[in-house]
């Protein structure tokens, strides 16, 4: 009935392929969700938005209706990316950034804004 790429058929936990841990999708709002981190020996690391905000820096309104959203993407070696989104049109923000495992804390990788203009 849905499509390949539905919300509902998203996974919301990935599990790191080869250590004792896993990225869980948690949604913290009505919109607005965020990744938690669970490894073993150290416990449930929080993406938490003030974290978001500092690493990001983002432009715009990212409260409700239009919060800081995440969304998983994949484990690399030590690295979780995870994609954000925020804003509304005509100018939305995306970043990805990443939770590295041995030095426990997270990193922007990108950040750009898509500009959108009515024709």
């Amino acid at each position: 009935m849905f499509g390949g790429n539905s919300p509902i058929e998203q996974s919301e936990a990935l599990w790191h392929p080869d250590k004792e841990a896993v990225a869980l999708s948690v949604g913290i709002s009505r919109r607005a969700t965020t990744v938690w981190i669970w490894e073993h020996k150290h416990g449930v690391e929080k993406l938490n938005r003030s974290e978001l905000i500092e690493l990001l820096q983002p432009k715009g309104k990212t409260d409700e209706p239009n919060p800081l959203t995440t969304e998983i993407k994949e484990w690399k070696g030590d690295d979780l990316f995870v994609s954000v989104d925020w804003g509304f049109e005509p100018v939305i923000g995306k970043a990805v950034v990443a939770w590295n495992q041995s030095q426990h804390k997270w990193r922007a990788i990108s950040k750009e804004y898509q500009r959108k203009f009515d024709e």
